[in-house]
């Protein structure tokens, strides 16, 4: 259940060890697979979509407006269209992918989330804040403005494990070199992947096929949001909406 109104936060295994303490059932292996940053110009995420629809694995992205391309130009609009139609989770990161410290105003904040709404043409009711920030390792007065706004919008998803693959551009052996210690140690949780990279395109295919040879179940955010609130991220959503005074206590760990 939300108790006692706290921040819809989903911040997730930051310590394996306590994972029963966020609620979780670890006795699976269950692994989400979240992709920052779609739509992309150059092909790349359709290239991760393709390699997805291939493998039969649903996945997250985390979609911006206007980042790497406009979305609601062509080819973008169409990629962004794709992922709903292939049955993945759509959600927000943002219009404009800008660091949380350089929007000051909460109206500004707010319509980087309620444009992407009119854009996707679906209330999105998780999201990711570009470089999670300030929800991975934020002040307390900071994490209290900025979700005031998302708050309202969805539940933040936070990661697991950073294989940066960011750091690896077209380079597929330095992706797969990232991510293979996560699936080979068996953990489970969030996975952070950026869609818009070509490595992260070419390296998918095995690290998905290394994903199943481990056992692993592929699930949506939503899983994890659904156990630790018992309800799924639009009730969690509505809830909050609901508290008389919107409380400030970080839910996840």
């Amino acid at each position: 259940m939300l108790k006692g109104c706290c921040l819809p936060l989903l911040m997730l295994l930051k310590d394996q060890e306590h994972a029963a303490d966020d609620g979780l059932v670890v006795s699976l292996q269950t692994v989400s697979l979240t992709f920052d940053d779609s739509p992309d110009a150059s092909g790349h995420s359709d290239k991760v979509l393709d390699a997805l629809k291939a493998a039969g694995v649903k996945a997250s992205f985390f979609v911006n407006g206007n980042n790497f391309c406009d979305a609601s130009q062509a080819p973008c609009k169409a990629t962004l269209a794709r992922i709903t139609a292939e049955g993945h989770t759509i959600a927000h990161h943002t219009m404009n992918h800008r660091r949380a410290g350089d929007i000051q105003g909460k109206a500004q904040l707010a319509n980087e989330f309620s444009s992407m709404n009119s854009l996707v043409g679906q209330r999105m009711t998780m999201l990711r804040m570009p470089f999670g920030e300030p929800f991975q390792a934020g002040g307390q007065a900071e994490v209290a403005r900025v979700a005031s706004v998302t708050s309202t919008f969805g539940v933040h998803v936070g990661w697991t494990f950073d294989g940066q693959d960011y750091n690896c551009g077209d380079n597929a052996a330095c992706v797969t070199s990232g991510y293979s210690p996560f699936f080979n140690s068996g953990k489970t949780g969030l996975v952070l992947l950026h869609s818009v990279h070509g490595g992260t395109a070419s390296a998918l295919p095995a690290m998905l096929q290394l994903a199943k040879n481990k056992g692993y179940t592929f699930v949506s955010p939503e899983y994890y949001i659904q156990q630790i609130y018992g309800m799924n991220s639009a009730a969690v959503t509505a809830a909050f909406a609901a508290c008389p005074k919107n409380g400030t206590a970080p839910a996840g760990k």
